[in-house]
Parts: C-alpha cells; structure tokens; sequence
C-alpha cells in the first residue's frame, strides 16, 4: 500500500474520538444468501481475513456512530479482488447514529491512489450500528452500478456481521463473501443458508 492509501486509511473519522471498547463475545458473522434472499449477484466478493478483521474493528471502535470508506482492488471476471481497506470521514450534517455521508475528497484521494497502482474503487462500505447488515431505503438511493456495498452490523456488545450487496436493476442484492488468507485459499466462507461465525 502506498503512503497516501495509508493517509486515508488511518485518517481519523467525522464522529468524536473513542477509545476501543472492550466487547463481549465480539462475534463475526458472514452471510452472504438466506431465504430472505432468493435472488443474488452472479459476483463474488474475494476479501482477506485480515480485511474482515479491519472492518470489524472500524466498526467497533466508531460504535455508536456510523463508519465508512471505500474498497481497493480489481475486477477479474465476476470475482471483485479487494487489495485495502480505506476509511473516510463521515460528512453527514443530520447526524452520524444512522446515516453516512462519505467524504467526496476521501473518494477522489482514494481514487487516485489506486490508479497509481493500477487498481480502482471496487466497493463502499459502512457499519450499521444496532442495525441489521441490509441496505436501508437510502442505501438504495445512493447505491451506484459497477460496486460493491458491504455493510458491518455492530451491537454494543462488539458483536458484528458482514454482508455484501451489489446494485441490480433498481435493487440491491446480496453478493457472495469468499475470505481467503495468504496464499488465496479458503479460510471460511458463507454457506448458502447459513452465516459463518468467528469468536
């Protein structure tokens, strides 16, 4: 990673500075398809444990505020490869407990810092705080073709979920999470009903 997708990535966030917290349990789950969910994206998100992990912990440690910021890589195919993990500032004026609004200089710097290493933007992620990881209406609204949304559930408790959407026609549907760790093989991965979940 270059210095300036480090600048980004370690930027302090909108919301007042917190310190970590200390979690419960602090599950992770990753879902990728339920039953509620019939209908998916035909690409597969292909993310790091220790990309997880930083979501995870950006998450927690904005708790109760909402986090947010873009995802680094490449397309191959209907594989999205991510590369990093940057975080933005949250602009939102009506309040950061339950929206997101990303800092567009965060974007443009993000930007270019991936063209400089022949990669591109390849998803927006934000944390749902006491919130289900589904779009929300105005998730909707601001969703843009060609990306990936992950959204990071969190409760008091530290524990969080992990999903991913991409936008189809006029919907958001849920996108295939594989993680893999050095190497590219498989650690752990969604089932097709049911969530897989770390403690």
């Amino acid at each position: 990673m270059s210095p300036d997708a480090r600048s980004v990535s370690n930027r302090p966030a909108s919301s007042p500075k917190m310190a970590p917290r200390r979690t419960g349990k602090g599950l992770l789950s990753l879902e990728s398809l339920s039953p509620t969910y019939a209908d998916r994206s035909s690409t597969k998100l292909r993310v790091k444990t220790s990309q997880i992990q930083e979501l995870r912990y950006l998450a927690d440690i904005t708790y109760p505020f909402e986090a947010c910021g873009m995802l680094i890589g490449k397309m191959h195919a209907q594989n999205v490869e991510v590369s990093a993990v940057l975080q933005a500032h949250n602009l939102s004026e009506n309040g950061t407990r339950d929206r997101y609004v990303l800092d567009p200089e965060d974007f443009l710097t993000a930007e270019q810092c991936a063209r400089s290493q022949q990669m591109e933007i390849v998803g927006i992620w934000h944390s749902h705080p006491n919130h289900p990881a589904e779009p929300s209406t105005r998730d909707l609204e601001s969703a843009w073709h060609g990306y990936s949304y992950v959204i990071v559930s969190v409760d008091a408790l530290g524990d969080t979920v992990v999903r991913s959407w991409r936008l189809r026609g006029s919907r958001l549907v849920a996108e295939q999470i594989e993680v893999v760790a050095t190497g590219d093989h498989p650690v752990f991965g969604p089932g097709p009903t049911e969530p897989t979940q770390l403690e």
